[in-house]
């Protein structure tokens, strides 16, 4: 109930937290054969980490090993991909970026017309 109205409200903070507890029930569901509400080692390290260094958001694709953290600006974005590299080293990638600002568009194949 406050995922979606932090979303239309442009309410980050509001939508991280959501997101965030959204991950932390989905993975308990999961986690006696995860072996823990995020997948344990590195993926659960770099979740409790980017929460601690302020990501409004934190959570993880389907069983890991991808982890993400949602920020408010690019500023914020370089400096938590510049920490998560720190303590990946050489063991993982790191990518930062926005989201779009427009839907999702479709395209048919050739001779088709695409859509929004």
């Amino acid at each position: 109930m406050q995922l979606l109205p932090a979303l239309v409200e442009a309410d980050l903070p509001s939508f991280g937290a959501a997101l965030s507890e959204i991950q932390r029930v989905t993975g308990a569901w999961f986690a006696a054969q995860q072996g823990g509400v995020f997948a344990p080692g590195p993926t659960e390290r770099l979740v409790a980490d980017m929460a601690a260094w302020g990501a409004a958001g934190v959570g993880q694709s389907s069983w890991g090993p991808a982890a993400y953290g949602f920020v408010e600006n690019d500023a914020e974005a370089g400096e938590l991909a510049e920490r998560t590299r720190q303590v990946l080293g050489s063991a993982g990638q790191v990518f930062a970026g926005g989201f779009a600002a427009h839907g999702a568009r479709v395209w048919a194949g050739p001779g088709g017309s695409g859509t929004d």
